[in-house]
């Protein structure tokens, strides 16, 4: 799955996690780890569940996407702890390819 951000940008990726064909809802995860290249994010700490669109909503902010690398797919690794206690790593790839910005500024 390919997804495009610009260096600079301010959003939430919407993530649907799924596990043998059935989306896993927030209260199905103990813990998830999201890692995009030197960004580290854990859900419920930092990333949230959003219930009415059934998914994980991965915060990135101005600072984090300027230091991506511009003009290439950054690979989004994701392990998910269930609240049985089992480690799964997700096993289909997500790509988010990074735009090059002008300015190096946070607005």
């Amino acid at each position: 799955m390919y997804r495009s951000i610009k260096q600079g940008d301010e959003y939430a990726i919407p993530v649907i996690l799924e596990l043998n064909g059935t989306a896993l809802q927030g209260s199905d995860c103990q813990k998830v780890e999201f890692k995009l290249e030197n960004i580290r994010k854990e859900y419920p700490e930092e990333v949230e569940y959003d219930s009415d669109e059934g998914c994980f909503l991965l915060p990135l902010y101005q600072q984090e996407t300027l230091k991506l690398r511009p003009d290439r797919a950054a690979e989004l690794d994701i392990r998910v702890k269930l609240t049985g206690g089992s480690v799964i790593g997700v096993k289909d790839k997500i790509y988010i390819e990074v735009r090059p910005a002008l300015s190096r500024e946070v607005i």
